[in-house]
């Protein structure tokens, strides 16, 4: 219900507003007064709605606003950061995999030494989507990243989902999985994960 009041689509307030004005033409045009009135308050209840939509982030658009934040952090190499995005307990696994690192700091230093394997030289969110399962929301994120290592393409894709979890102090990743790096497979990010290690 909250991602229909604070997350609708640009449309529905859109056909609200247009549905408003053509009330209010028609009673403008027959002088009727009330129907007059049921278009403005259409117009006014359609413009309220975007704004609370535009202006109020639900937990969800926070979530991915910290996704965005956290990738920029780890090209822009701000560790601190980084992990103060993290979780006490996160995890750090390629999808299906065991765990590669567990713990902020343990994370932030896997996270660390992979950009410096690639020599990471830009990285930034391309498109994310959130869904909540209970106190769960996880981020899928297509990431862009341009690299500088000889073993690796300049410019590269990958997938990775982030599992944010509320904590006393805010929204928190407790897992970040690793989807798909280009069109490498998971087999072959297990073994370069291991080299990373």
């Amino acid at each position: 219900m909250s991602d229909l009041l604070f997350d609708v689509p640009w449309w529905i307030p859109t056909l609200l507003a247009l549905l408003g004005v053509f009330i209010f033409w028609n009673g403008n045009n027959r002088q009727q007064a009330r129907l007059r009135n049921v278009g403005s308050g259409l117009v006014l209840l359609a413009v309220a709605w975007f704004a609370v939509s535009y202006f109020v982030d639900t937990d969800k658009e926070k979530c991915e606003k910290a996704t965005l934040k956290l990738v920029a952090d780890v090209a822009g190499g701000h560790w601190n950061e980084f992990q103060s995005e993290l979780s006490p307990g996160v995890v750090f696994r390629v999808q299906g995999g065991n765990a590669y690192a567990d713990g902020n700091d343990k994370v932030t230093s896997f996270a660390r030494a992979g950009a410096t394997s690639i020599n990471l030289q830009s990285a930034y969110v391309q498109s994310s989507h959130a869904e909540q399962t209970g106190t769960i929301i996880t981020v899928s994120a297509n990431i862009f990243s341009n690299q500088n290592a000889t073993a690796f393409p300049p410019t590269m894709n990958s997938t990775f989902q982030f599992d944010w979890e509320l904590l006393n102090e805010g929204w928190r990743v407790r897992e970040i999985r690793v989807m798909q790096i280009g069109n490498t497979k998971a087999r072959e990010i297990e073994d370069f994960m291991h080299l990373v290690k």
